[in-house]
């Protein structure tokens, strides 16, 4: 389940779906997870929060599903998404999500990676786009400020609403595996 969200020049959509991400998907009980391993839809949920291209992309990935269960998989992911509009998303994950990436950001915690690699491709996620604002993504610290002040405000609902339930500009994408196909493969480059 893919949704296209915006661009990648929108400073705030850029963390506030990073936020979205750990709320929905990634926190422990994570609502959307959660109502899918409990419907038993697939062994293995993830997706998450694509910002290093112009287009954005949110995705929920569902493993070792069976594909009758596709639109099962849609009715529940938009009928959660549709629950958490209506009666809000919870507001600690939320403040959770802000503070792991605000603490991440400002200890310039990328793990075993280089910072200095890693501030290079922040910076192309706007510079490649928009020679005037290379470092759009470098400065949040009033990026994070802004977020914490929209968590009572129902921004991040308004945010599902219309990138998540409303957007028509995603896919469904189904990878099923054949069987037999590196056999046939190998045979037909044979000849």
């Amino acid at each position: 389940y893919n949704k296209v969200i915006g661009t990648s020049l929108d400073r705030e959509l850029y963390q506030a779906f990073q936020v979205l991400d750990y709320a929905l998907l990634s926190a422990p009980g994570a609502p959307l997870k959660q109502v899918l391993l409990d419907a038993g839809i697939g062994k293995d949920i993830l997706g998450g929060y694509d910002n290093g291209i112009y287009q954005p992309m949110f995705s929920v990935v569902v493993k070792n599903a069976n594909t009758e269960q596709k639109e099962a998989f849609i009715s529940l992911v938009e009928k959660t998404l549709s629950d958490i509009v209506e009666n809000g998303i919870d507001e600690k994950s939320l403040l959770a999500g802000i503070n792991y990436h605000e603490f991440r950001y400002r200890e310039a915690d990328f793990g075993n990676y280089p910072k200095g690699l890693m501030y290079e491709f922040q910076i192309f996620d706007s510079w490649l786009y928009d020679e005037e604002k290379p470092f759009l993504h470098v400065e949040a610290t009033s990026t994070f400020e802004f977020l914490k002040a929209q968590v009572k405000e129902g921004y991040f609902e308004k945010l599902i609403q219309k990138y998540l339930l409303d957007n028509t500009h995603g896919s469904i994408v189904v990878v099923k595996p054949e069987k037999g196909r590196t056999a046939r493969i190998d045979k037909e480059l044979e000849v």
